[in-house]
């Protein structure tokens, strides 16, 4: 999008310079007529009528250069600098330049969530033997040791069970994927944007 800018800026930059130099051919063109405006004066009270013709002459042209300066500065100051062709032209080439920086974003997003559903899955599975080991040692081997026990050896009368020993965290890797900001198990309508169809 650099050339749109350059080209923006440069429109806006000569702009500025056409407009300056509007202002001082007004300038210009306002101390004529009013310098004129003092000879006609002048020349009227004395009776030269050379001199009156002369300056009159003088001033109608500096009137006619400020009314043009004028319609200028309005057009520069209040109209479009470019035609409709060049804008919508302009218009549809960013639009297409981002559209493409856009997918070139999302496919490279997809490819960051499916790294990631790999890593979270990946963690999950680890989690999930975890916590069957966990199970198993907690049940088959250590056999609820520090549970009551009637003197049978049975749970004592209403113990309700012993709390199954687990690993959940959630700042856990497959906690933060699910609960998180980032929840990239729904990626697939992204994905699917990105595929090329046939």
């Amino acid at each position: 999008m650099k050339q749109y800018e350059d080209k923006i800026n440069k429109i806006l930059a000569g702009v500025g310079a056409n407009v300056e130099e509007c202002k001082t051919r007004l300038a210009e063109a306002d101390a004529e007529v009013v310098k004129n405006d003092k000879i006609m004066g002048e020349a009227l009270v004395s009776g030269d009528d050379v001199a009156y013709i002369e300056a009159k002459e003088k001033r109608d042209k500096a009137e006619a250069s400020y009314q043009v300066a004028t319609s200028r500065l309005n057009i520069l100051t209040r109209g479009p600098l470019i035609s409709k062709e060049e804008y919508e032209s302009m218009v549809s080439g960013i639009l297409s330049e981002m559209g493409e920086a856009n997918d070139r974003d999302k496919k490279e997003a997809v490819k960051l969530c499916e790294k990631l559903i790999a890593i979270t899955d990946r963690n999950l599975s680890m989690i999930e033997e975890g916590n069957a080991l966990l199970h198993r040692l907690q049940f088959d081997v250590y056999r609820g040791a520090d549970v009551p026990r009637n003197p049978d050896g049975e749970f004592a009368l209403g113990y309700t069970g012993q709390r199954e020993k687990q690993f959940f965290d959630r700042n856990s890797l497959f906690g933060w994927a699910q609960y998180g900001l980032l929840n990239c198990v729904q990626y697939t309508a992204l994905r699917d944007s990105v595929i090329e169809k046939p």
